[in-house]
């Protein structure tokens, strides 16, 4: 039972290691990415549409959005330019997706009537007018909701 334990650890230690080695692998390969596609047009010398994007990784944790964004509706990289296949463009996807900064609202706002029954009947692919069954809530200086 002893004689286990230690082929146990060196196991456990080789697994930690390769988990390790194989996500360092995969922040290099999304950097090789990014650099083939990006930073022709998105450096700290070009900037094109005002993005750093080395700035960006540089700071390690960002909101990358509207990369997220451009790439999945193929937007970027232009048309004219070298495109990533599918594969490389799911591994830079996958890569942004999995470096999110945590994005929270600045604040939540109440909805008026209005927009909950335009939202009910949305959902629901239905035409019914409510507004008259939902309580008003003058307590806003006289306005449906608390937007600012």
């Amino acid at each position: 039972m002893n004689s286990c334990r230690p082929n146990f650890w060196v196991l456990l230690l080789s697994w930690c290691l390769w988990i390790n080695e194989s996500l360092g692998n995969e922040n290099l390969r999304a950097m090789e990415l990014f650099e083939n596609h990006c930073f022709d047009c998105h450096d700290e010398d070009v900037k094109k549409g005002n993005v750093n994007m080395a700035k960006l990784f540089d700071a390690g944790s960002f909101d990358g959005t509207l990369m997220f964004e451009n790439l999945i509706t193929a937007k970027m990289p232009p048309k004219n330019k070298n495109q990533p296949s599918t594969k490389e463009k799911r591994a830079m996807l996958d890569w942004l997706a999995k470096h999110q900064a945590d994005h929270k609202p600045d604040r939540y706002r109440r909805i008026s009537r209005h927009e909950f029954v335009h939202s009910l009947n949305d959902l629901l692919r239905i035409k019914l007018d409510l507004t008259g069954e939902i309580p008003d809530d003058r307590g806003t200086f006289d306005f449906d909701s608390d937007r600012s």
